[in-house]
């Protein structure tokens, strides 16, 4: 079973129509396409669910919060401006089941505690997106997201082999996350759009150029692509050979994703 753990989020398109996202929406749903039961550990409000497709393998545990968490996105991959307008609060840390393969760590706004990381059964893959716990904006008004270094307590956590998945842009963020991760036996994964992608392993560093996609909307694609290398982690593959697949497989299951999803 595939978990994924972080906030369902609306985002408001530039036509004013709203779609459902977050990291744990494409996650999960990458996961359900690949014939796999896919699991979501989220906070958000009771409005999100009508802009949620209904899959058969793929459930969700929603705390209930007063919002949801919402972004305006603008522009794409490094040129994208993002504005959060509504926060849903943290998502409390919780047992995760013992059958779970893959443990998708996906906070979009520091909605998770490091604690997380300890709660992962011991074969488990653990991913982890940090994107979202560097991001920072005004919270009392909400506005412009903007960069903040990461909790060194992430860092810390990391006492377990942990595979990092960040985008070039972030990396200067995260402090020594990355560098923790492979010292435990992880990964650091580092994509940088179509430019090839380093992996990072103990004792070794290699690249992988990806196949160039043509995306008309490549929201999600970093999601996508986290989900599925778990899964090719968690079916075998060697780091390497995982990332060749997954970035093989965003250019299929972006599109199909996003034709799953509402709008309103």
């Amino acid at each position: 079973m595939y978990v994924a753990v972080g906030q369902l989020t609306i985002d408001r398109l530039p036509d004013g129509r709203r779609r459902a996202g977050g990291t744990v929406l494409f996650g999960g749903l990458a996961a359900d396409l690949r014939g796999q039961d896919a699991h979501i550990v989220t906070a958000a409000a009771p409005d999100v669910e009508a802009l949620l497709p209904d899959l058969p393998n793929l459930t969700i545990a929603r705390a209930d919060t007063p919002t949801t968490t919402e972004f305006v996105n603008r522009g794409t991959d490094r040129e994208r401006v993002q504005e959060l307008r509504d926060w849903a609060g943290m998502v409390p840390v919780g047992q995760v089941q013992p059958r779970t393969t893959v443990l998708h760590l996906g906070p979009v706004a520091r909605e998770l505690d490091p604690g997380w990381i300890a709660e992962a059964p011991a074969e488990t893959v653990v991913v982890l997106t940090p994107q979202g716990l560097v991001r920072e904006w005004p919270h009392a008004t909400g506005g412009p997201v903007t960069h903040r270094l990461l909790d060194p307590a992430w860092s810390t956590a990391i006492d377990r082999p942990v595979v990092v998945i960040l985008g070039a842009g972030e990396l200067a963020w995260v402090g020594e996350l990355g560098e923790r991760a492979v010292a435990a036996g992880g990964a650091l994964i580092v994509t940088d759009g179509h430019r090839p992608i380093t992996v990072r392993t103990r004792g070794s560093a290699v690249e992988v150029t990806p196949r160039v996609v043509d995306l008309a909307d490549d929201t999600g694609a970093g999601d996508v692509f986290a989900a599925a290398v778990g899964l090719a982690l968690a079916e075998g593959l060697a780091p390497r050979d995982a990332v060749a697949e997954a970035a093989l497989a965003v250019g299929d299951l972006l599109p199909r994703i996003q034709a799953l999803l509402p709008t309103a």
